[in-house]
Parts: C-alpha cells; sequence; structure tokens
C-alpha cells in the first residue's frame, strides 16, 4: 500500500504562521533588550544599598518598572497582528516568554551575569516579596550570609530561590493581564484605522464636494450632485447611512434654490455612473431610501484595563 501523502498547509496559513514565529522572534528580542537594561538600571541601585529593607524595597520597585514595560510590548506585537484568529493564544504565549525571563533578570539584577544551572538567588532577597520584620529591615546587606541560614556564598536553598523567582513572575503576570488587554484594543484600533483607510482609498472628496474620487476614477459634480453626495456621506459618517429621496430633495433644494421631480433625473443629464447597482448611490434597505455605496464604517469597542 503507497504512503499516505501528507497534507500541506495552505499557503495562507504558512504565510501565517511564518509571521506569527518571526513576531514572537522581534517580541523576545525586545523584551531581552527591556530586560537587560532594566537589570542594570537595578544593579546599580541595589549595588549602592547599605541595608536588607533598603535592598528589598528598592528590588521590589524594579521588578514593577520591569512588569510595567508589557502592556507597551504585547500591544506593538498585536500590530498587523489583528486578522490572526489565534491572537488570544499568541498573547498567552508571549505570557509565557516574559515569565520564563524572571530567573534571568534577577541574576543579571544581583550579580550582573546570566545565571548557570546551579545559580542561586542571594540571600539578601530572603523572604521577599513578604514585608520584613522591623529587626531585620536595618541588617547591614554585607552580612546577609552570615545572619540568614544560608551557604558560604550567601545563597538562598534552591527553595528559597524559586520561590523568589515565583514572586517576581506573579507580578509579572498582574501586568500580563492588562497587556492582553492593551494588546487586544490595540489590534483593534489598528484594524478600525486600516479599514478607514481603505474607505478613503474607495472614496474622496474635495471640502465643497463639487470634486471626487470613487473607486480611482475622478468625478465633477455640480452642486446638486455636490449636495446630494455631501447629504449621503454626512449621514454614513454618523452611522446612519440611509436618507429617503424625499428627504434629500427637499434638503437639496432648499441648499441649492433648485428642484426636480426625482434625484434619479439630475443624474441622467451627467454623472449617470455614479447612480445605480455598483454605484456610488444605490438603494437603500427600505422603499424609498438611497445610501452611498461604502464599507460600514468600524466600531470600536474599547475594553477598559
Amino acid at each position: 500500500m503507497p504512503p499516505r501523502k501528507r497534507k500541506e498547509q495552505p499557503k495562507r496559513t504558512r504565510a501565517r504562521d511564518a509571521a506569527s514565529s518571526n513576531a514572537r522572534r522581534v517580541f523576545l528580542f525586545q523584551f531581552q533588550k527591556v530586560r537587560d537594561a532594566s537589570a542594570a538600571e537595578t544593579r546599580a541601585e541595589l549595588s549602592a544599598c547599605q541595608q536588607l529593607g533598603e535592598f528589598q524595597q528598592r528590588f521590589s520597585v524594579h521588578v514593577d518598572r520591569l512588569a510595567g514595560t508589557l502592556p507597551a510590548l504585547f500591544a506593538s506585537y498585536a500590530e498587523e497582528r489583528c486578522d490572526a484568529s489565534e491572537l488570544e493564544q499568541e498573547l498567552n504565549g508571549l505570557g509565557s516568554n516574559a515569565k520564563s525571563e524572571v530567573r534571568n533578570w534577577i541574576a543579571l539584577a544581583c550579580d550582573g551575569e546570566l545565571p548557570d544551572a546551579d545559580w542561586h538567588a542571594p540571600a539578601t532577597l530572603a523572604g521577599w516579596p513578604s514585608k520584613l520584620e522591623p529587626t531585620r529591615y536595618h541588617m547591614p546587606v554585607r552580612t546577609m550570609g552570615e545572619k540568614l541560614k544560608s551557604d558560604a556564598e550567601g545563597r538562598l536553598s534552591a527553595v528559597a530561590a524559586e520561590k523568589v523567582i515565583a514572586g517576581v513572575a506573579s507580578r509579572l503576570e498582574d501586568q500580563i493581564a492588562m497587556a492582553n488587554m492593551a494588546a487586544r484594543n490595540h489590534a483593534e484600533k489598528w484594524a478600525a484605522e486600516q479599514k478607514r483607510q481603505r474607505i478613503e482609498n474607495i472614496f474622496r472628496h474635495s471640502a465643497d464636494y463639487r470634486s471626487i474620487t470613487y473607486k480611482g476614477r475622478n468625478y465633477h459634480l455640480t452642486a446638486f450632485h455636490a449636495a446630494i453626495v455631501r447629504r449621503l456621506h454626512e449621514a454614513y459618517l454618523r452611522g446612519t447611512p440611509e436618507l429617503s429621496q424625499a428627504y434629500i430633495l427637499t434638503a437639496v433644494a432648499s441648499d441649492t434654490r433648485d428642484s426636480g421631480e426625482r434625484l434619479r433625473d439630475y443624474f441622467k443629464r451627467s454623472n449617470s455612473d455614479l447612480w445605480g447597482k455598483d454605484a456610488l448611490i444605490v438603494r437603500g434597505t427600505t422603499k424609498g431610501t438611497l445610501r452611498l455605496n461604502l464599507p460600514p464604517l468600524p466600531r470600536i469597542r474599547e475594553k477598559p484595563i
């Protein structure tokens, strides 16, 4: 029996997966740059701390600063990813990537280098993030290795070190939830902006609507034509795109001091291809109404962060 051929992914799916993979690499690269800069700043401040309480307070401040960079990084990732059906799953993956860098960040911040397999957090982080007892708050940083039950090099046990790593990851987790929301909002805004640009490419107009472009073709309108298109376009922008022909005729006749039996009659004389099926001005969903033949305007319902 001949071997079954492996089903190939559609080109669109492969392209989407490639774009997603590349976007994740860019995110990780950007986060590692932020991690390194944050760790260097943290190390500079921690090295100047004299007391244990001050050391752990400054450490907490910098953990929160690192976590605070995530919303902007997530939003940057989400840009141009708005059409990906797996965006939610991808954002969860970014959170895991960010938390996987916690151990590296602590080592860089405290020791100035990436950790090896046997690395343990320094004893100066014993008990963090719990609030220190008053008797330990003023303990000199230099004597931590002697005062606490740590090894000869002033390091925490593996269990205690994992608690510190978990504490930092937990603070990142709080920001990751907000970062996910910010990314989704950003993606929706980006998608809406792209849709607006597509609409503008379909239809553009001068200030007085006497000159318009529709689907790449330029039109020069009479005052009456311009008034009709203006009324319909204003209704479209308000999100109520359909107007009755009777209303338009009355309003436009008042604006232009011109009148006629039917609006359609005015487009028989000139610019006739702007009226009718697949043209700029088409029938509405109810009898006697008209609307512009444009895609619905994007609606953004931004969720609170």
